[in-house]
């Protein structure tokens, strides 16, 4: 049985990529020389569940719980409020922008955990914190590295806030490439507002 590597995620639509490209190219310009790996505009999406290795059967599942869950959600009105790091600016080893997010987006996301915990996945051991990654620390960093890239995420500045709604949610396949992940759609659902 051939097993599919996935995540479950609310894509981004052209307007907020907008706004990530006008939020992260600075940034790159600045960081040019650190050892960053940058996700690429089109392939940030906001995470809600990272599955793991799943079988057909399970997509099978899956598919129509976010049907359900797309349909009891409004459109999710979000704006990029902030610029930090995974596990924290002392130590970034993920790059991200950080969401203001409606409460609806909270509840989607603990509906999912919960119908994903009864279909057997096991249940996520942190906290829901929406946010996009932007850049990934390489292996091969030296810890004045760490330094710069810290004073510069304390630099780093936020647009006025845009607020534009998330619409689509979808489960992904996620193949990992010499060049980076590629993201393949293998469920979408709309939410209730469109």
């Amino acid at each position: 049985m051939s097993l599919t590597r996935a995540f479950i995620a609310l894509e981004m639509p052209e307007p907020m990529q907008r706004e990530l490209h006008k939020l992260a190219l600075p940034i790159q310009r600045q960081m040019k020389d650190l050892p960053l790996r940058w996700v690429q505009i089109p392939n940030i999406h906001l995470t809600l569940k990272f599955l793991g290795p799943v079988s057909p059967e399970q997509i099978a599942q899956i598919g129509p719980r976010l049907q359900a869950l797309a349909a009891q959600t409004p459109l999710l009105p979000v704006h990029i409020s902030a610029v930090g790091a995974f596990p924290n600016a002392a130590q970034p080893r993920v790059l991200w922008a950080g969401l203001e997010t409606p409460p609806e987006l909270h509840a989607l996301q603990a509906g999912l955990e919960q119908d994903l915990v009864a279909l057997g996945f096991a249940a996520e051991p942190h906290p829901f914190r929406p946010h996009l990654t932007l850049a990934r620390l390489r292996r091969e960093h030296r810890p004045a590295n760490i330094k710069r890239i810290s004073e510069m995420l304390a630099e780093a500045k936020v647009n006025p806030p845009q607020s534009i709604a998330l619409d689509s949610l979808a489960l992904f396949s996620s193949d990992l490439k010499p060049g980076g992940s590629v993201y393949t759609p293998l469920v979408r659902s709309a939410l209730v507002g469109n």
